[in-house]
């Protein structure tokens, strides 16, 4: 039967993705991928309770304009204050060292005190315990903290150059303990006493609850250290763009710290807010403290001068026009007199570039041009007129201005005194009773499908991975060889094949088609028989070689079982095997391998004499007989020859066993003699180019295969193409060579 030439075939590289083919892949790995997303899902459910729980509170302020907290007074406010600060700037306030020091001497959280728990799980037993007195120590580990020890400290003081040094304090009992470093003692002592040494080392202890041996940690830290650590679980948010209301949450594991952190810091703030507001007026009143006498003495030497012009220059009475320049006169001469202190006061807290100044120097010299309009219309006066109206005029002007500052002076009194600020708690913190981390229901969730991420991830790495072909199509699509039958997976022969390794072939029958012919393996033997009809009737003669690419491709399984089913059509079988290597077929039929074909060949043996009859009906079985050295030399021989022709013509077919064309030449030569020819490949077992090597090297020889048998297939939902060509080696011992060593 002619076939096209493997090496004539096109290769078609397809690159469409066949989302069919995918979907079999995960449903072919369904098991394995669910047991790593259920070991994700633990491992996630197992960290997240283990994990310690981390407790957020939280508190709300609200910044209020400082414009409407003084009674709408706007020119005491421009004495006082530019305006209400924007909330940005109160919360880089709130986050100030100024703030966050205060808080952290308050609540000494530059002191570490706490017990020394069992690495790993320590933590864990310690939080869940709530009963009474201590937990019993794990592995009599007395000197870990297990459950129900606490410290409280009310002071540490150590050196410089022991800050941030870790020192072990050990209960001895009734209230006593002793502090070292590093294995030295440093003092000893009981709670609610001081304990001191003479190293600069003093500890105030007010509470101790332990079992005698537990040890603690303490650890003086550095302030500097502290805030930051401090800043970093501290938020300050504003909750809304504009509406004045800031958001202070902190993180801790202990939900009592994390309340009094984010009360302490609302306090410090509110506390700092009031001095910070009763300081600008304390400040504004100093300033028209030192400006009063300057201004008493200004009106007393007007007040002097008018009287002594009235004395030497009699009554002098004023037109209702001087009257009315003398009012305006007076009116700009008191806002000058304000806008110069407002400007005073102010450039003590701002630059001349700022916007409130600026705006007052404008202002000033607006009404610096009414001025200098209205001294023309004086000028124009008589001269006793004039003189008195600027006598007049320096009398009223600072009369009015002291009075104005005597008024300011007592306002800013007032304010001093009922200080309260611009801002307000709305809510205080509460104890939060629910850690907000870890979220243990999510992490699981993410767990599992990290899982299930993982798992598809290594399904799809050991398919690109993988270099078997597992597609039958594949080979006739690529190598355009014909499908002649395709074996499933047999797990009975399993049993039968590891029964016959044990007992070395002497169990008797181990055939699957004569233990149970309704086997799938042996359904697909009797199609193969089918197909062989039709390929035998274009074949020069009844003789059918059966080889493979590489050894352990079950070559001598398929053409045992073969041969019986064969035969139980009625047709005479001869089964010949001509692996004189590693041949092992009359194992199947319990047999020894000698008489058998080497003895044939050398003519040692007689033809009735290597075969044997099986328990099959019509089955006949010629064995390797004794393995030779040469088995190529025996096959090129013409005997050979001979005894193909003489058995060929007893039998009605006639099937042989070959080893691995891959491996040795043999079955090359076999092949040249035979009339039908196929390659036995098994699933999963060979990349693509390995089968190509394998076709290349027989039609190099000049034979023609007929097609190829597909053994060993597992039922998949995919197909697996076949990977990138890897070098492939085949190490196939000769037993005769074991037979000699053991000899």
């Amino acid at each position: 039967m002619q076939k096209q030439s493997m090496m004539n075939m096109p290769w078609d590289r397809e690159d469409e993705i066949d989302l069919g083919e995918y979907l079999g892949v995960l449903l072919d790995a369904k098991w394995m991928i669910l047991v790593v997303a259920m070991l994700a899902t633990l491992c996630a459910g197992t960290f997240a309770y283990l994990t310690t729980p981390i407790y957020q509170s939280d508190a709300l302020v609200q910044v209020e304009d400082s414009k409407a907290s003084i009674g709408g007074s706007k020119d005491l406010l421009d004495l006082m204050d530019q305006g209400g600060a924007s909330a940005d700037t109160e919360i880089e306030i709130m986050r100030s060292r100024s703030v966050i020091g205060r808080v952290v001497a308050n609540l000494k959280l530059d002191v570490v005190a706490q017990p020394i728990l069992f690495p790993g799980m320590g933590e864990f037993f310690y939080r869940k315990y709530h009963d009474e007195g201590f937990r019993e120590p794990v592995f009599g580990l007395g000197s870990y903290a297990w459950g129900g020890e606490k410290i409280q400290i009310e002071s540490l003081e150590v050196p410089e150059d022991m800050i941030g040094e870790h020192l072990s304090l050990i209960a001895q009992g009734n209230g006593k303990f002793s502090l070292s470093s590093e294995d030295v003692v440093l003092l000893e002592g009981e709670t609610n006493q001081l304990a001191y040494n003479a190293s600069g080392v003093s500890v105030y202890i007010s509470q101790l609850d332990a079992r005698p041996g537990t040890q603690f940690e303490l650890v003086k830290r550095r302030m500097q250290d502290v805030i930051s650590d401090a800043l970093s679980q501290l938020s300050v948010t504003e909750k809304g763009k504009g509406t004045g209301i800031i958001s202070l949450s902190f993180s801790s594991a202990s939900p009592l710290l994390a309340k009094d952190i984010v009360d302490s810091v609302a306090n410090v703030y509110l506390r700092q807010n009031v001095e910070r507001k009763s300081e600008e007026a304390k400040r504004s009143i100093n300033f028209l403290k030192k400006q009063l006498p300057e201004v008493r003495l200004q009106l007393e030497t007007a007040e002097t001068e008018m009287n002594e012009f009235r004395l030497k220059s009699g009554s002098v009475n004023l037109s209702l026009e001087t009257q009315a320049i003398l009012a305006k006169v007076v009116e700009l001469d008191q806002k000058l007199s304000e806008l110069d202190m407002q400007r005073t006061d102010l450039s003590q807290r701002f630059t001349d570039n700022h916007p409130l100044l600026q705006a007052l120097g404008e202002k000033r010299s607006r009404l610096m041009d009414e001025k200098l309009s209205l001294e023309k219309k004086v000028k124009q006066l008589p001269e006793t007129e004039q003189k008195m109206l600027t006598l007049m005029r320096n009398v009223k002007v600072n009369t009015e201005l002291y009075t104005f500052l005597l008024n300011k002076t007592q306002e800013l009194k007032v304010v001093e005194a009922g200080t309260v600020g611009n801002v307000r708690v709305l809510d205080y913190a509460v104890l939060p009773y629910q850690p907000v981390k870890p979220k243990k229901m999510l992490i699981t969730v993410l767990g599992f499908v990290l899982g299930l991420f993982i798992g598809v991830l290594i399904a799809f790495i050991r398919k690109a991975m993988h270099q078997g072909v597992e597609d039958p199509d594949l080979v006739e699509k690529k190598l355009g060889l014909s499908a002649f039958a395709g074996i499933p997976h047999s797990l009975l022969q399993g049993k039968l094949h590891e029964e016959m390794r044990r007992s070395k072939g002497k169990s008797g029958n181990s055939l699957l088609a004569s233990v149970d012919h309704t086997d799938l393996s042996i359904e697909s033997l009797r199609s193969l028989r089918t197909n062989l009809h039709f390929a035998l009737l274009e074949a020069s003669n009844n003789v059918v070689m059966m080889t493979g690419p590489a050894p352990g491709l079950g070559k001598s399984f398929v053409s045992a079982n073969f041969g019986a089913v064969l035969a139980s059509s009625g047709q005479k079988v001869l089964l010949i095997d001509a692996d004189m290597r590693k041949g092992h077929l009359h194992e199947y039929f319990g047999m020894d391998r000698n008489p058998g074909l080497s003895g044939l060949i050398s003519g040692s043996v007689k033809l009735e004499d290597a075969i044997h009859s099986t328990d099959v009906k019509n089955l006949c079985v010629m064995p390797t007989g004794v393995l030779p050295p040469n088995p190529a030399d025996l096959l090129m021989n013409e005997k050979f020859d001979d005894i193909l022709a003489r058995v060929s013509s007893m039998f009605d077919l006639v099937l042989i066993d070959t080893p691995p064309v891959l491996a040795v030449t043999d079955a090359v030569l076999i092949g040249r003699r035979a009339g039908v020819s196929f390659m036995l490949l098994r699933s999963g077992r060979h990349p693509m180019r390995e089968i190509e090597a394998a076709i290349k090297q027989v039609e190099k020889a000049g034979i023609s295969l007929a097609g190829f048998i597909f053994n060993d297939i597992f039922p998949k939902r995919s197909a697996y193409g076949y990977g990138g060509y890897g070098n492939y080696n085949y190490h196939y011992q000769y037993a005769y060579k074991k037979d000699n060593k053991n000899s």
